[in-house]
């Protein structure tokens, strides 16, 4: 028998939509999420466009404890989380501290390279923190 992988939930975190639902709609509206920013101007950057989700303090609470944001400034992973959370969910998998270790399924996150050498860098305490943070939901 071939092996076969299932999508059966979905997180998104993106410049245009946090979530599923707002995200589908800015695409639908046309919304693409790209804004100037100074900061790139600031520093002479040829292109000062950019595209940013808005993760507001709240909404990091939502997902994480204040000490496991402690010293967190990787913006992609702390995207990826957000989202990978969401999509476990979407799925209607358990996220809880008393769920059984589930090896059977997985999670795929896409980041962009910066951010995923800085996952590779920090991988055993990222890896803890990402955890945690589903464990805690």
């Amino acid at each position: 028998m071939k092996k076969r992988v299932v999508i059966t939930g979905l997180g998104v975190v993106a410049p245009n939509g946090i979530g599923v639902t707002k995200f589908t709609d800015a695409l639908k509206n046309g919304i693409s999420g790209i804004t100037f920013h100074q900061e790139l101007k600031d520093l002479n950057f040829s292109c000062q466009i950019g595209g940013i989700p808005n993760i507001s303090d709240e909404l990091k609470s939502k997902y994480f404890t204040d000490l496991q944001l402690r010293g967190f400034n990787s913006s992609g992973i702390l995207y990826g989380c957000i989202a990978g959370i969401d999509a476990w969910k979407d799925a209607g998998f358990d996220v809880n501290q008393d769920s059984k270790l589930d090896y059977d399924s997985g999670l795929v996150l896409a980041l962009e390279l910066q951010e995923l050498r800085n996952f590779v860098r920090q991988s055993t305490s990222w890896t803890r923190v990402m955890l945690d943070a589903w464990v805690a939901q």
